[in-house]
Parts: structure tokens; sequence; C-alpha cells
């Protein structure tokens, strides 16, 4: 007996295929650390699209709708806006899964309790599959 699956999510107009979250990654058991004021700003091409909850910072889902800037493709804390973080020994946990087409991107600059971050800016480019994930401890 042969059985096949063929799953298939369609979300908006920009791609044509997405993958889909079975668990929210955010969900993930929390490792001792700090907690610490986190703001940011988030560019992205125009056809890159970020999954829906797919942005976390230190454990913190981040309200992209929220956080919307004039520009579409544009994300960040406005104000006095701050997200308070989970900063483990190693690093603030980073966790951002999108998908493009071919020559797509992002970029995110980061502040921690009011400092930028060395590894300012993050960068990510579409791979082979068309996928802009990421996620890495900064420090």
């Amino acid at each position: 007996m042969f059985l096949s699956f063929v799953f298939v999510n369609l979300i908006g107009t920009k791609t044509d295929c997405m993958r889909t979250l079975k668990q929210n990654h955010t969900e993930a058991v929390k490792p001792p650390g700090k907690t610490v004021s986190v703001t940011y700003r988030l560019k992205k091409s125009a056809f890159a699209a970020i999954l829906e909850n797919g942005f976390s910072i230190g454990y913190v889902n981040i309200d992209l709708q929220k956080d919307q800037d004039a520009d579409p493709n544009g994300f960040s804390t406005k104000g006095a806006q701050s997200y308070r973080c989970l900063m483990e020994k190693g690093g603030l946990r980073v966790t951002l899964y999108a998908e493009g087409k071919t020559g797509d991107f992002w970029t995110l600059e980061l502040e921690i309790d009011g400092k930028a971050v060395a590894a300012n800016p993050v960068s990510v480019e579409t791979d082979g599959k068309g996928h802009l994930d990421y996620d890495n401890l900064i420090s």
C-alpha cells in the first residue's frame, strides 16, 4: 500500500507556498538568564515574508503588526517602547522564520539595555530553498 500526503498552505499573494510552524518556537523551555530591555529595527525586501509568530527575541514573540513602520517593509520599537527579553549566559536568542525569492533579504539592528550589540546589523539572504531563517545567540 502506498500513501502520499501533500500539504500546501497558501498565505497572501507575495509567495506561492509558505511553511507553517507546528509549535510556537517561543514555547520552548527557557534557560536561566537575566531580563534585559531590547529595542530593534527590522528591514526586509519587498518579497520577503515573515511567517506568522515567526519572530522572537529572548523568547518573547515580537508583534510585527503593532511595530509596523510607515514603510511596509520596516518594523521597529517606537519611542520609549521596549521588549523585556531573556538574556541567556551565551547571549540573546534571536529567531526569525521567513521566506522569499532569490535576492530577498532582511536586516536587523538590536539594542540591549540601550546599547547597540556588536553583531549589528544581522543580515540574512535567501538560501537555495527560499528560506531566510535565523536562530542564533547574539552577544
